[in-house]
């Protein structure tokens, strides 16, 4: 690692600046959000130009190592080659929406350095937008995404972290039950990656759990029983339903199989074991349809993680529902009255995601996001 001893250096700077700020945000902006029934939290908005003077602090360093990179990331290359084909008036394996995207960039006239620069804008819009949704979380929901290895991960896999930073967005006008404006971001989403329609039914199941709140429990309980159950069907169906489409090829492609991870099925287990131990000593938690919602989220990415040693394209999709513990994990610590046993658990995610994030993807420079150069240096 001594060798990349310059860009560590860079990513620990943009790191700490992104952190520092979120910190002071959430130390120094008092809430002003309303508990609505008996212990739910009402997702509420920040009003004021402190809080947003904060945010946009926090997110410029990680805007700036992001969206000023060149050549880093394993598919970084590829998604240059393709802009360049689009630029020419071709046509390349991506969706409608991000060639919709790339051929509005090349009209006029840009490289591909502005379409990277728009794709980071929309995921780091995307990720600040949804820490929103926690009482003063920033600093956590920040840390998450970094050590959680997303924010690096969005360097090669460009048009699906765009697809989630637009999802980011979708989910953040779902919880405040702005459900036109999460549609709208949900259908972009899935023009820009039509993986991303895979939320449809779960954008559903959350209407459900505010329209019908009586059945919520029952509605929980079927949608994780059946994530668990399902998983074993994987095996049969995903090959089934991808034939013939582009992401057939990635099922027996074997350059994938060094994806798989163990350490990520132990990650997605410890998330729904942590949220689940919440929902059954916590009453109230059974009350907060976003809770719900996000527990089935994680008990989806946990299934999916179990399943990837029978597909190992499962990753990708593993990516869509685990990405969403950078607010999973915050939004349930909020049902943790005792602020000792608050501290326990927060330093116990840090010196965890810490841990792993260390001896696996940096160890391993997954995706190649070292070493890290600068546009033009």
């Amino acid at each position: 690692m001594e060798k990349y001893q310059s860009s560590i250096i860079i990513y620990g700077i943009a790191a700490c600046l992104a952190l520092a700020f979120a910190t002071v945000h959430d130390m120094k902006i008092p809430s002003n959000r309303q508990k609505s029934g008996i212990g739910a939290f009402q997702v509420g908005k920040e009003t004021g130009i402190l809080p947003l003077v904060f945010k946009c602090l926090s997110a410029v360093p990680l805007l700036v190592i992001m969206a000023l990179r060149d050549g880093v990331g394993t598919d970084y290359s590829s998604y240059a080659s393709d802009y360049k084909i689009i630029q020419h008036g071709g046509t390349t394996h991506t969706d409608a929406g991000f060639q919709a995207l790339s051929h509005v960039v090349a009209f006029f006239g840009f490289s591909h350095l502005v379409l990277f620069g728009i794709c980071s804008v929309i995921l780091i819009s995307g990720v600040y937008a949804l820490a929103g949704i926690v009482e003063n979380q920033l600093a956590m929901v920040v840390f998450l995404f970094l050590a959680s290895f997303n924010y690096f991960i969005s360097f090669s896999l460009i048009s699906q972290y765009t697809a989630i930073g637009v999802l980011c967005w979708a989910f953040t006008c779902l919880f405040r039950e702005r459900y036109f404006f999460a549609t709208v971001a949900l259908l972009v989403a899935g023009s820009l990656h039509s993986s991303s329609f895979i939320f449809v039914p779960v954008f559903v199941i959350f209407v459900l759990l505010k329209k019908i709140p009586k059945y919520g429990r029952l509605i929980t309980g079927v949608v994780l029983f059946a994530s668990v159950v399902g998983s074993s069907l994987l095996g049969i169906l995903v090959p089934t339903l991808l034939k013939g489409t582009r992401f057939g090829g990635y099922l027996t492609d074997h350059k994938y199989s060094s994806l798989k991870s163990g350490s990520l099925i132990v990650i997605c287990i410890a998330i729904a074991f942590f949220m689940v131990l919440v929902r059954l000593l916590v009453e109230k938690s059974s009350q907060d349809a976003t809770f719900q919602l996000l527990l089935i989220v994680q008990f989806v990415a946990m299934s999916l993680s179990l399943a990837q040693s029978q597909i190992t394209l499962l990753f990708r999709m593993i990516y869509y529902f685990a990405f969403f513990a950078i607010i999973a994990i915050p939004y349930t610590m909020q049902f943790i009255r005792s602020r000792g046993m608050k501290t326990v658990v927060r330093c116990g995610v840090i010196i965890s995601y810490l841990v792993w994030v260390v001896l696996f993807p940096f160890s391993n420079n997954d995706y190649d996001v070292l070493p890290y150069h600068f546009i033009g240096l």
